[in-house]
């Protein structure tokens, strides 16, 4: 990973069978980069743990302090992403699960099509139920129009709603 000053590289060899399928660090940003072909996405966000899913093999975390890896779930997760030191992820059929680096919590059977996060505030796209907003302990309807995408800048949330407009 780049540091902002130098590039960091991080073994994957112990999965050189697996296909890497997603990777989520931790820093102070949220960016998506595309990797070549075994890397679907790199979220940086807060601290040193990266957290990788591997198509048949599960989700990961890795400590960077102490180059260790640790599966914390044997299913695949659609999409994941942090929230500070929170793990979220969107199992598809199974909904969405909040991992706080003990346990995995679920949050609702709902599979959000999309995820974005402010500080410590998630928000999830349902599709046809609409956006919705988690504080941390309970969900709010937003909007009841499914967004056709959405970007956090700062506190702002903001929602592509097609012929609705931008918001």
């Amino acid at each position: 990973g780049f540091t902002g000053m130098i590039w960091n590289r991080y073994s994957f060899e112990f999965i050189a069978t697996s296909r890497l399928s997603r990777l989520t660090f931790q820093s102070l940003n949220t960016n998506r980069l595309n990797y070549g072909p075994r890397l679907d996405n790199v979220r940086v966000e807060f601290v040193p743990i990266i957290s990788a899913s591997f198509a048949s093999s599960g989700l990961w975390v890795c400590n960077s302090d102490t180059a260790t890896w640790a599966q914390i779930t044997p299913s695949t997760p659609e999409n994941i992403i942090y929230s500070g030191s929170t793990l979220y992820g969107d199992f598809g059929a199974i909904g969405l699960w909040k991992w706080d680096g003990a346990a995995w919590t679920q949050l609702t059977p709902s599979n959000p099509e999309n995820m974005v996060v402010s500080g410590s505030t998630l928000y999830g796209d349902f599709g046809a139920l609409g956006l919705w907003m988690w504080n941390g302990s309970s969900w709010s309807q937003l909007s009841g129009v499914n967004p056709e995408n959405m970007v956090v800048s700062g506190s702002t949330l903001y929602g592509d709603f097609g012929a609705v407009g931008l918001w």
